[in-house]
């Protein structure tokens, strides 16, 4: 796939939308990789379903679980102060990160801030 995609043909996404996009963009991408995280502002995290509270997994051989907001097997963290336009999707797994871009519904795996230096 392109380095740069519109999941919304330039149109304003959805947040709840964009997130869908954002997920199958990513395991399309990386379908050995099933732990992905959601970063976006507090108030739009609001905006994303809630599946469960908990995301179970099972580490070192030992079942557990994350406390959190969870949507579609992925952990959505709200974060105070991040930029009301950007959706972040990062794994620990690997360096896979992708960003989608509200306003237009483009999704990169360039940091919007790489941009801008």
């Amino acid at each position: 796939m392109d380095p740069q995609h519109h999941a919304h043909a330039g149109q304003r996404a959805t947040v709840h939308g964009l997130v869908d996009a954002l997920l199958e963009h990513a395991r399309s991408e990386h379908p050995d990789i099933a732990e992905w995280s959601v970063t976006l502002s507090q108030s739009e995290s609001l905006l994303v379903p809630r599946d469960s509270d908990k995301l179970f997994r099972v580490i070192d051989g030992i079942p557990g679980y994350y406390n959190g907001h969870v949507y579609r097997d992925a952990l959505i963290r709200g974060v105070p102060g991040w930029p009301a336009d950007w959706i972040a999707l990062t794994t620990l797994a690997s360096d896979a990160t992708y960003y989608g871009h509200l306003l237009d519904g483009a999704i990169s795996a360039h940091s919007p801030w790489e941009r801008e230096s």
